[in-house]
């Protein structure tokens, strides 16, 4: 099942070099498929329009809660094990996944059965919930074949079946939303992307299931995987709110709005979701010396917040010419804009905070983050349910949109004094100046071309200029952000 690797010739990849090859692999994979995703977006959205997109992704939603539930990260269980580990650990993961995602499926359909009355506005939405989330048992399981094939580092492979299920789901979904399926359409591509991954995985890892239970080494790996897992499950119920708050009360064409805005920003975020891929383990490497590792937080603070702002303004200030003519008349761009603008606006505060978590976390003070997302569900599903149920229909989708900032507004109130007790006194550079500029930049295309003056006089300024050309600097010599201050205010 895998290949052992003590007798490998002198000539063999050192393993440096197998994790930068990997690493190429993943990052030309994710661009090929992000380029892919907005082409194809596009095309399907244009024809289904906001309400089949709404219902299609809040199906979506209900289901990836439940793949994480089903999933509970026995897949980093299974990476983590020594490289002799026997083919029965791996059945063992295969069948509990398999028996947690066929339950979870089976109390999800039967909820969602009983509550249809709820969803009286979206006549195919518990067809549709239900098709879309029968896949999660198969969709679950696949990570065993996949985590075989990861622990040899063979990222080339995990590139192509992941690139050829994205191919696939739009070789589906174009043509037949073209002939008039509708949200059919999605379900269907959904199902044949779901297939190719999971046969691709499996025939790729030469892996086929056997029975084998034990329970010593399911107790192990269940606590292993629940220790992970539950700040994901609490933080994941968010995925949740739009089936549970937005769908009944604000309808239809609302959560179609927020589910395409939230795919665009899924596409565009991919430069800050590198750079906080990086950060990871170099604050593993510095957890224990507080200054380098508040100097790091300063620093990818400023990093991330200038990538992310730049590529997002930068699309706020193309859409309006470019996505009437990619979405056509089915889609009001000003309606889609403000709603990205404000789904934005989370994601470029979430940057500016979120590196501090990750050294949290790192110092092993778990207790923190969970107490932090805990607040953060119940301040949004409070705030939520009341802008979606009380306020003019106008505005429900607005309201719920604040209702989200709030609530990470409050995350990141509580990480952050927590740093400062537990790490110690911290400033986050330039990053809040640029987060500033980043905003007005982003809703002048919505409200005023006026905003782009004070985002050039806070981007332009001759401090602000010396903090990015230092950063400039730091690329050209192939040197890590975390060699050098830039300064705070």
């Amino acid at each position: 099942m895998t290949r052992r690797r003590g007798s490998e010739p002198a000539t063999a990849k050192t393993f440096r070099e197998r994790v930068l090859e990997g690493g190429a692999y993943l990052v030309v994979r994710r661009a090929l498929s992000m380029v892919l995703q907005l082409a194809g977006l596009t095309l399907v959205t244009r024809v289904v329009g906001p309400e089949a997109y709404g219902v299609f992704q809040v199906s979506l939603g209900i289901a990836g809660y439940l793949g994480a539930i089903s999933l509970g990260n026995i897949d980093v269980y299974l990476l983590r094990e020594r490289r002799d580990a026997p083919r029965s650990l791996f059945d063992l993961a295969f069948w509990w996944m398999l028996i947690v995602g066929l339950a979870t499926t089976s109390v999800a359909c039967l909820l969602v059965i009983a509550g249809q009355g709820v969803w009286n506005q979206a006549s195919q939405f518990t067809t549709v919930a239900i098709l879309v989330c029968a896949a999660v048992p198969l969709s679950v399981t696949r990570f065993v074949p996949q985590a075989i094939i990861e622990r040899e580092l063979d990222y080339r492979r995990t590139a192509f079946i992941d690139l050829a299920s994205h191919v696939m789901y739009y070789v589906v979904a174009i043509p037949l939303a073209q002939l008039g399926y509708g949200v059919w359409a999605l379900v269907g591509a959904h199902w044949v992307s779901v297939l190719t991954a999971a046969g691709g995985f499996f025939w790729a890892a030469r892996y086929y299931p056997r029975w084998y239970w034990n329970w010593a080494e399911w107790r192990e790996m269940a606590r292993f995987g629940a220790m992970l897992s539950i700040y994901n499950w609490i933080y994941e119920l968010r995925n949740l709110a739009p089936s549970v708050i937005l769908l009944p009360l604000a309808g239809e064409r609302a959560v179609g709005y927020l589910a395409l805005a939230q795919r665009f920003l899924a596409v565009l975020s991919f430069v800050p979701a590198a750079a906080g891929r990086i950060a990871v383990p170099a604050i593993a490497r510095i957890q224990d010396d507080a200054e380098r590792l508040k100097r790091v937080v300063r620093e990818s603070a400023q990093l991330q917040t200038l990538a992310l702002g730049i590529v997002l303004a930068g699309f706020a200030a193309l859409a309006p010419f470019v996505l009437p003519l990619l979405l056509g008349n089915r889609w009001e761009i000003p309606t889609l804009m403000l709603v990205f603008g404000l789904a934005a606006t989370q994601l470029q505060i979430f940057v500016l905070f979120t590196i501090q978590g990750y050294a949290i976390t790192a110092r092993k003070h778990l207790w923190v983050p969970l107490r932090a997302v805990i607040v953060h569900i119940l301040i949004f599903f409070g705030l939520a349910f009341a802008s979606a149920k009380y306020l003019p229909q106008e505005y429900k989708l607005i309201g719920y949109l604040i209702a989200n900032i709030v609530a990470h507004l409050a995350n990141h109130a509580i990480h952050h004094y927590y740093f400062q007790r537990l790490i110690g006194r911290v400033t986050l550079g330039i990053a809040p100046v640029w987060t500033v500029a980043m905003l007005c930049a982003l809703f002048a295309p919505a409200f005023s071309g006026w905003l782009y003056l004070p985002a050039a006089l806070l981007l332009l300024n001759p401090y602000s200029l010396r903090e990015i050309r230092a950063i400039m600097a730091l690329f050209r010599r192939g040197q890590r952000p975390s060699e050098h201050s830039t300064g705070s205010v």
